[in-house]
């Protein structure tokens, strides 16, 4: 199954991680937008409709403060009554009737009406027509005229003095220059049921109320304004609100006059998607400057681990002593060069140690070798011996030959350069058996070895050296029976024991002992603190050499000592995992 590179594991990590990390913040920041954007168009919706609602109301309750101010006036509605009811063929009624005329022209030329108001009329159902404005009178007949044929008028009748919005339209009154206007109309009911005196018509320019609705060009707001009857006061003309688009409406109380704003979603949120255009631009652009400072940011952070994989690759023998400097500011990756220079170097001495206790395994071999003389040349000639003793019915020269047999196939074997206790008590057991038959009664032993610690594994021909350093060391100083006492057994912690070497000798002088203990801490320090080489004597097998071997083997777990017995003799002890 192939595998993906630990450098692109880490890239594709922290892209993954990165891009996630963009796209919930983006996906937050433009749903939070959209959100505020629509509360924002839903209020500035709501804020222009009422303002314009109020400009609106403004405006005509103006105008109709105009009627209202007329109508006041004691002797503003006499007067329309002496115009619409007295018959003018009467002579009797001439003078009221002019008296009436002049009260009514008299009213509105006022300097407040003249000055605020494009034109405010008074008719008379008489075709009696008054205006502000100086324009000629028209002549009764087309006043007459235009109050039978004008349907407004009987909207506003039925509304019996209540005020009528009138639509856009040309003035009709004007000769030259027509203006659209709008106004606000106002009938002055008499005293009988249904009776109308007079109708008060107040006019402004309709663009005021362009003024009002016309919104800036970039602005596609649908408005319609609409009377109670119906009847259009303003359109823009634009395109209304979508379903899902933004509305706004609202009437009056006081005119009754119903504000429609219509909003599409598609033209409300056309500024705002270049915006979040922009946006995402950004958004992108900082994912992609993300993605290239995540790619060169793992490059830098793996290059050392590369590095460090080159040499580990290239590591021999040969240059297993040489370091590598990885030139990284980064603590971990710091700490892993100084774990592996101090592998590298644990490495280095173990392998140096492994030479050197090859080195003396071959130079114990080799003395071994060198004591027996050539064990095929032996071989053969114990076979010869063992021969001649089966012909002579002496078993026990055939009992010495197989035990120098045993003895020489266990030093010359090459195969295993470590044992066995088991093994070594055998082979030490066969060399005092061959000492017992040269010294008789003269050489005793015993061998107590726990059965627990019997295949536990030391370096080959540990124990015999010692065994034959201490028959020799005893006899030489005159001692005439000497016994020797190999015992062993576990100790307290688990995977520890010891083995001891005791005889019943002359012992050792305090001069010797102290130069022995002397070697062995010095051959110590050279090992374990000095890391040095220790070289020995070809040919020697002694107390000093088997230590080192020990040592070298056990890596310092082991523990040596040698001392005089208080009974007599020398007990040498040596303990594995005792804690040294």
């Amino acid at each position: 199954m192939a595998t993906i590179s630990f450098q692109k594991r880490l890239i594709l990590v922290y892209s993954l991680f990165v891009t996630l990390l963009v796209v919930l913040i983006s996906s937050f920041y433009f749903f939070f937008f959209y959100t505020e954007g629509e509360k924002r168009i839903k209020e500035d919706l709501t804020n222009r409709g009422e303002k314009m609602a109020s400009q609106l109301d403004t405006v005509l309750s103006t105008m109709d403060f105009v009627t209202i101010d007329l109508l006041s006036q004691w002797d503003f509605m006499p007067a329309l009554a002496t115009l619409s009811i007295f018959d003018r063929e009467i002579p009797e009624n001439r003078l009221a009737i002019v008296d009436a005329l002049l009260t009514v022209e008299k009213s509105l030329y006022r300097y407040s009406i003249m000055r605020d108001f494009h034109r405010v009329a008074v008719y008379t159902p008489k075709a009696d027509f008054f205006s502000n404005n100086f324009e000629p009178r028209p002549g009764a007949n087309i006043i007459k005229g235009w109050l039978n044929d004008n349907p407004m008028l009987k909207i506003v009748d039925a509304r019996k003095g209540k005020i009528l919005i009138l639509p856009p339209y040309p003035d009709q009154w004007q000769k030259e220059n027509v203006i659209r206007v709008f106004a606000l109309m106002r009938a002055v009911v008499g005293q009988k049921e249904n009776e109308i005196n007079g109708y008060i018509e107040v006019q402004n320019p309709y663009s005021l109320i362009e003024d009002i609705f016309t919104l800036p060009p970039d602005m596609a707001i649908a408005i319609d304004v609409k009377t109670k009857e119906g009847n259009v006061l303003f359109q823009n003309g634009q395109h209304g609100a979508t379903p899902k688009g933004f509305a706004f409406s609202t009437t009056s109380k006081y005119t009754q006059i119903t504000i429609e704003l219509k909003y599409s979603r598609k033209d409300a949120f056309a500024s705002l998607n270049s915006i979040i255009l922009f946006s995402m631009i950004g958004v992108i652009s900082i994912l992609f400057l993300s993605l290239v400072f995540v790619r060169y940011f793992t490059l830098q952070l793996t290059k050392p681990l590369e590095k460090l994989t080159r040499h580990i690759n290239s590591i021999d023998l040969g240059t297993l002593p040489l370091s590598v400097d990885l030139q990284s500011s980064h603590n971990e990756i710091e700490s892993l060069n100084y774990a592996f220079t101090l592998l590298q170097n644990r490495l280095n001495e173990s392998v140096k140690r492994e030479i050197v206790s090859q080195s003396l395994q071959v130079q114990a071999n080799f003395d071994s070798l060198q004591a027996q003389v050539n064990p095929h040349f032996l071989f053969n000639i114990l076979n010869v011996i063992s021969s001649m003793g089966l012909e002579s019915d002496n078993m026990e020269i055939c009992e010495m030959c197989d035990h120098i047999a045993s003895m020489l196939r266990y030093s010359t074997s090459t195969q295993q350069r470590d044992s066995s206790i088991r093994q070594e008590i055998e082979h030490v057991t066969d060399f005092l058996v061959l000492l017992k038959k040269r010294y008789e009664h003269k050489l005793t032993y015993v061998i107590k070895i726990d059965e627990n610690i019997l295949d536990q594994v030391i370096p080959k021909i540990i124990l015999q050296p010692l065994v034959e350093n201490s028959v020799d060391h005893s006899f030489q100083k005159g001692k005439q029976n000497v016994h020797i006492e190999i015992k062993g057994g576990p100790l307290e912690s688990v995977g520890s024991w010891y083995l001891e070497i005791l005889d019943n000798g002359c012992g050792i002088s305090d001069e010797k002992l102290e130069w022995i203990e002397s070697e062995i801490k010095k051959v110590k320090n050279r090992i374990i603190i000095s890391k040095e080489i220790v070289e020995l004597n070809l040919g020697g097998l002694g107390l000093v050499n088997t230590y080192i071997r020990l040592l070298l083997y056990f890596n310092d777990d082991i523990d040596f000592s040698i001392e005089n017995r208080l009974s007599g003799g020398v007990k040498i002890k040596i303990s594995k995992g005792a804690g040294t």
